[in-house]
């Protein structure tokens, strides 16, 4: 959830009721003073403990943060507790870097300078560098994702596409 402004959307304009958590104890400590109206708390979304099966109509996952899970193994054990804590016509919305859409980002040369080798070998981490250090992040492709999350038992609807500018049903075309 970090500092939790969509969990506040979610609640102010949609008047949903939000069970928000993150991984870091600060942040959810942030969140929880600016919002004590919504249940904040410290999980790890690699594990969902503490949520029974079938307990939610939607999990959302903003911001690109899934992309901070460290490794595929991880995102699969995500991507099989959503699954696990979704009801039956339940959704799972988020947010990830498509490995496609590099070139169209702003600090495109210094992300292949930074990752030519792990871009060669098709890796799946690549290092987004800042001024004074480089942070791992997932950047897969559609079909990928596709894959994880039928692997996981859900299925995907749909992708959109910055670049298209529309929602499509077909992985391979989102770019």
């Amino acid at each position: 959830c970090g500092r939790g402004r969509t969990s506040a959307v979610l609640v102010d304009e949609y008047r949903a009721n939000v069970r928000a958590f993150d991984i870091d104890p600060d942040i959810v400590a942030d969140a929880a003073r600016l919002r004590p109206d919504i249940e904040f708390r410290v999980d790890d979304a690699t594990k969902l403990e503490g949520y029974g099966d079938e307990a939610f109509d939607m999990v959302c996952f903003p911001f690109n943060g899934i992309d901070y899970i460290p490794n595929r193994s991880a995102r699969e054990a995500c991507y099989a507790g959503v699954a696990r804590v979704l009801r039956q016509g339940g959704i799972f919305v988020y947010s990830s870097h498509n490995r496609r859409a590099l070139l169209a980002n702003k600090d495109a040369r210094r992300i292949f300078r930074h990752n030519l080798w792990r871009l060669l070998t098709k890796a799946d981490m690549l290092y987004e560098p800042g001024r004074m250090w480089a942070l791992p992040l997932w950047h897969g492709t559609p079909e990928a994702e596709a894959a994880m999350l039928s692997k996981a038992g859900l299925e995907q609807v749909s992708v959109w596409s910055r670049r298209r500018g529309a929602p499509t049903d077909d992985p391979a075309t989102a770019k």
